[in-house]
């Protein structure tokens, strides 16, 4: 991305939107290890 974008509310929304995917991404992460671990018991 070449142009910055300099507009703070933009700027705030796409962290928010960032760290939204991160939580979902982990989430899903650690729901496939926790159902892994339990078919292996």
């Amino acid at each position: 991305m070449a142009t910055e974008i300099r507009d703070p509310e933009r700027k705030r929304g796409i962290q928010r939107t960032v760290i939204w995917l991160l939580l979902l991404a982990a989430s899903f992460y650690f729901g496939f290890i926790a159902m892994a671990v339990m078919r292996s018991q």
